[in-house]
């Protein structure tokens, strides 16, 4: 809640004690997660030792007297607070409320992330997310868990709610017996546990006989507050830093094995006829805030969409799979080309996806055009790309691994139950060059998807059966492997090379000798040693002679990328060289230590001539990385849709 505070500017005006102060309360917030994750992995041991009688007691004492008598109550009485309209509301109670919230939901988001046992899972996914909820829940002084006729009451009465919109469903021609065939493999399989979970569970605490005092308790059902109030967080409508919150909870649940396509269809996150509720709100905050980006020119707020934008994209892709495979797999019948052509052109998603890509697209191309920002969007750019794709380890392939970015592996993190404070590092090019690299690699993995599925369709007969290898053919490639742009913009050392060591012919290069320089040495000291200096378009090679008679071919001892040259300067005979950073991040050794070259050329004309091929040289290396950079932000654009681009312009 102080950390909350915190972004209140009347706060606190002294910048830093409000740095200090935000860095005692991530402090706080990372102890108070730890211990939490403790107990919460204490449980889980619990329930792993697979003794029946006593894993049913302490899920319902767990769902009873901690996730509805304690977080999802509080949720529920700090949303009414929030949603009074009372205007004397104090600032106070305003960001409790919203602690108390943020709270709740990463309470539920390590419980869901950290818990195996499945019957528990499915009990607190369905006190989350079915569309119904007691009434008497949401009420302090209505919810009594220190009543012994509450017992065993919260289990049956979810059982009852679920239940009961099945066969309203049932009743009206829209329910069906979904087969769970998603490839989703049940993890921890035993004979102790039941996989339909709710009903399991309710069977033990021998329903039968509480059926007529579950019948006589009047719990009247309401529209599920803390659904609508998820879904509202991750449309962005409680604020940008709520999203990840709500992305991360969310995924959780899908990467869980206990939470099947049936589960989700009950809990209609997985509709049968109309648009996923998530769908929806991710595409909401997509259109709505991607869209707008430009108009905020905070650094914090950059920040803060960015990782919001990665992470509700990512989200997006994670049920964009999961609609894809239900459809498929619903009444074991196949789905053919052209209903799928159909909902690839209407999903919202995809839609509103394409749209955040151009409109990030546009404004980059605005950055890389103007004179005061094209030299820092264009190192922004390179260093995202270097941060995103490496090197596997089975070969030399440049990859980007976007399972890396599911929400659910930060759920451990501090910055997600602490909001960070403001940060000036981030400026609007790095916020434009991250996003999109990220958001263009999501497009891409879904036109990967289409294609593959298309080309699969047209090869097969899927109207008389089903494909073998359906698994892989309904999953997105989650590997996006970098082409030619992202290798040349990103500087990476291409596998040809010249290594050290290596000896090369001279001819045909442009070459320049000299010598190595130290201080309060003669030029004709022994100790000092010829050096030969190339430079080619994209590499310089500092080497030595061949110790033979041939002068044409000189050992290699360094190479450098010519991107790492910064500026160069002359002094008299001697010509100074500043490098950046290497493409590794190691420290420069040898002649290269401290990230400078100096070589004697014997004479100030000659170091001239040397400094001017050299200036020439990555002049012509900067307007090449532009005009690659001109040509990957048009292949962004071109990635879009006609339709999409015209909606993305009118946003944007």
């Amino acid at each position: 809640m102080a950390s909350l505070q915190l972004n209140n500017q009347d706060s606190v005006s002294n910048e830093e004690a409000k740095e200090e102060a935000a860095a005692r309360h991530n402090n706080i917030a990372a102890s108070l997660l730890s211990e939490m994750r403790y107990w919460i992995g204490f449980i889980d041991d619990l329930l792993s030792c697979a003794i029946r009688e006593w894993n049913i007691r302490l899920c319902e004492c767990i769902m009873r007297d901690v996730i509805v008598g304690v977080v999802l109550l509080n949720w529920n009485l700090s949303i009414a607070v929030l949603d009074g309209g009372d205007a004397s509301l104090k600032v106070s109670e305003e960001i409790k409320a919203k602690a108390e919230i943020r709270t709740s939901v990463n309470f539920i988001t390590q419980i869901i992330g950290m818990v195996e046992y499945v019957p528990l899972v499915r009990m607190v996914t369905a006190a989350l997310l079915a569309e119904q909820y007691p009434a008497a829940w949401c009420l302090q002084h209505e919810y009594k868990s220190d009543s012994c006729d509450n017992l065993v009451l919260v289990t049956p009465v979810l059982q009852r709610i679920v239940t009961k919109n099945n066969r309203e469903e049932a009743d009206a021609g829209a329910g069906r017996s979904s087969v769970q065939k998603n490839g989703h493999k049940q993890s921890h399989q035993s004979s102790e546990m039941d996989q339909r979970a709710l009903e399991t569970v309710a069977a033990e605490l021998n329903v039968n006989q509480l059926a007529d005092r579950v019948e006589n308790i009047e719990l009247p059902n309401v529209s599920n507050r803390h659904r609508s109030s998820l879904l509202e967080m991750l449309a962005g409508k409680s604020g940008i830093s709520e999203v990840v919150l709500a992305s991360m909870l969310l995924a959780a649940i899908l990467e869980n094995d206990a939470i099947d396509d049936t589960v989700l269809e009950t809990l209609e996150v997985l509709p049968s006829s109309e648009a996923s509720p998530l769908e929806n709100a991710i595409s909401e905050f997509l259109i709505t805030q991607i869209a707008s980006q430009n108009n905020n020119l905070d650094a914090q707020y950059h920040k803060e969409l960015v990782t919001a934008a990665k992470y509700s994209s990512s989200l997006g892709i994670m049920v964009l799979e999961r609609i894809i495979f239900h459809t498929w797999t619903e009444d074991g019948t196949s789905l053919d080309e052209v209903p799928f052509d159909h909902y690839y052109s209407t999903s919202q998603f995809i839609d509103a996806l394409q749209s955040s890509l151009h409109s990030i697209a546009t404004y980059s191309i605005k950055l890389s055009n103007s004179e005061s920002t094209k030299d820092i969007f264009a190192d922004h750019l390179s260093a995202e790309i270097r941060k995103r794709y490496s090197r596997s380890d089975s070969d030399s392939v440049l990859v980007c691994n976007l399972s890396d970015y599911n929400p659910s592996n930060f759920i451990d993190h501090t910055s997600s139950a602490c909001p960070a404070q403001s940060n000036n590092t981030i400026v609007a090019s790095q916020f434009a060059s991250d996003l999109l690299l990220h958001l263009r690699s999501l497009v891409m993995c879904i036109k990967e998807f289409h294609t593959r599925f298309k080309s699969i369709a047209r090869s097969q007969s899927i109207a008389d059966k089903r494909w073998c290898d359906e698994d892989q053919v309904l999953s997105f490639c989650r590997f996006d492997y970098a082409d030619d742009a992202i290798i040349s913009i990103g500087g990476f050392q291409p596998t040809h090379v010249v290594q050290v060591g290596t000896e090369i012919d001279l001819r045909g290069r442009t070459v320049f000798h000299g010598f190595e320089w130290k201080k309060k040495l003669s030029i004709v000291d022994a100790s000092v040693m010829a050096l030969i200096l190339v430079i080619e378009p994209e590499f310089i090679y500092l080497g030595r002679k061949v110790r033979t008679i041939d002068k044409n071919r000189c050992v290699v001892d360094q190479t450098l990328p010519i991107r790492c040259v910064i500026a160069s300067g002359t002094e008299g005979a001697l010509l100074h060289v500043a490098l950046c950073k290497s493409e590794s991040d190691e420290p420069y050794t040898g002649i290269l230590k401290g990230g400078k070259l100096t070589m004697d050329f014997k004479t100030s004309e000659r170091s001239k001539v040397v400094k001017e091929c050299l200036d020439k040289y990555c002049l012509a290396y900067q307007m090449k990385k532009r005009f690659e950079i001109e040509d990957f932000l048009d292949s962004c654009n071109s990635m879009i849709s006609t339709d999409s681009k015209s909606q993305a312009c009118s946003d944007f």
